[in-house]
């Protein structure tokens, strides 16, 4: 029965022989049904994308919660499985702002790639899409600089104690001698931008993804970009379920470049959120009477250049309020009266 059903997902048009003349009444009006919502999805998502690029958020956002509906129409039987098929098809506005807060400091590419790069990113994240697997489609073995990155493995390469730094992994891991990748770029970038994310999401880029569950099959196959892998015979039907592959030779490089990738955007990410804590704790401050308040930084370490920090609002400035460097964890917080913490707290942030 499940191999059944596999085949069944992986090959949903096979029918039997009819003469012309009678197609359109041995279709079933189920089979009509799933075009019409198909087809109605497909209309309303680029809609939804034209109105985006316009500017227009939430009109985008009505028109993608749309078309998603209408997507799950084609498979969801019942009301169980629209909910379950649910999860894998909304918008995340909160993941939109965080993108749009970005900037991609990358060197190597054109200044349009990159304003390109971004417009993507935001548009997968409404779609809640990770930015890191839309970043990845467009970066994956690509050649680009990244100053940040090359000044922090310096740094590490020279301390006392390198792996007590996240950017460790690189060290203990750098490769001897790069491989030509470009016949994997060339394959790659033949797929469309929506086949790329749906690779990278699924974590299939150069290692085999497995689904197994009946619903997670069916998710995924009616996902927007899978009918071109399975095409592209980047999925398969096996013994131990459908798999996912972009095959690569050269794994162990093909990893590395992934992980440095997602390093990459969480950077990015890390550095968003530290703008919008600077930006809310300076409109905390105009609000309240709390002429004292500070920028807490509490050290926690990750990069080379962490410290523990306690940053006066009155006078701090954005630059004042960064990510210390690649791999720093330490946590930002906004305190309006420093004068009511703790003894040990004062003397951690040198506020006696």
């Amino acid at each position: 029965m499940f191999k059944k059903f596999l085949k069944n997902v992986l090959n949903p048009n096979t029918s039997t022989t009819i003469r012309p003349q009678e197609t359109k009444q041995m279709i079933p009006k189920e089979e009509q049904d799933k075009d019409f919502y198909k087809q109605k999805s497909k209309e309303l998502y680029q809609r939804a994308r034209n109105i985006f690029d316009s500017g227009d958020i939430n009109s985008s956002i009505e028109l993608i919660e749309k078309a998603n509906e209408y997507l799950i129409r084609t498979f969801a039987k019942n009301e169980a499985e629209i909910k379950n098929a649910s999860r894998f098809f909304g918008v995340n506005l909160e993941g939109y702002q965080a993108a749009k807060d970005i900037e991609i400091p990358i060197k190597g590419l054109a200044e349009d790639e990159i304003d390109l790069i971004h417009k993507e990113v935001c548009w997968f994240a409404l779609n809640g899409i990770k930015p890191n697997y839309v970043l990845m489609s467009f970066l994956m073995f690509k050649e680009y600089e990244w100053k940040e990155f090359e000044e922090e493995l310096k740094r590490v390469k020279n301390s006392c104690n390198p792996e007590k730094y996240e950017i460790y992994y690189y060290i203990k891991n750098e490769l001897k001698e790069q491989v030509n990748l470009l016949e994997h770029r060339k394959k790659f970038y033949s797929l469309s931008l929506s086949a790329r994310v749906l690779l990278s999401s699924y974590n299939a880029i150069g290692r085999k993804k497995y689904l197994k569950e009946e619903k997670d099959i069916e998710a995924f196959c009616h996902q927007r970009g899978a009918k071109e892998l399975k095409d592209a015979e980047y999925v398969h039907l096996t013994n131990d379920g459908l798999m996912i592959e972009f095959p690569v030779i050269e794994k162990k490089q093909v990893m590395f470049e992934k992980k440095k990738l997602e390093t990459l955007m969480r950077y990015l990410l890390n550095i968003a959120y530290q703008k919008r804590e600077y930006k809310n704790g300076k409109s905390e401050f105009k609000k309240k009477n709390v002429p004292n308040a500070v920028f807490l930084v509490d050290g926690v370490g990750g990069s080379t250049l962490c410290k523990v920090e306690a940053i006066p609002v009155k006078v701090a400035k954005e630059k004042d309020l960064q990510v210390h460097s690649i791999g720093c964890k330490c946590s930002f917080s906004f305190y309006g009266n420093p004068e009511r913490l703790s003894e040990k707290e004062k003397e951690k942030y040198a506020l006696r």
